[in-house]
């Protein structure tokens, strides 16, 4: 199953990307993100931390922390720009 990435309010644009299950590149932000993981599960790298992250919840991560999408997650992801 690929990862679906729709970003909805914020300051970027709202757009949906699909892509395989594979590693996506650590980021930062100048805004903080709410991910929620809408089916399956995410495997994250937020701030030196690694978690999964199933169906139904929401990972909250603060403006300026760096933060990945590890190898071996599968599902849809929504991301929030606050």
């Amino acid at each position: 199953m690929a990862i679906a990435i729709a970003r909805v309010r914020g300051r970027r644009p709202a757009q949906a990307r699909a892509h395989e299950p594979a590693p996506y590149a650590e980021e930062t932000h100048d805004c903080a993100e709410a991910l929620l993981v809408l089916d399956g599960e995410l495997r994250l790298h937020i701030g030196g931390t690694r978690r999964v992250v199933h169906a139904g919840e929401l990972c909250l991560v603060p403006a300026g922390v760096a933060h990945a999408v590890d190898a071996g997650s599968t599902g849809t992801l929504l991301i929030m720009d606050a």
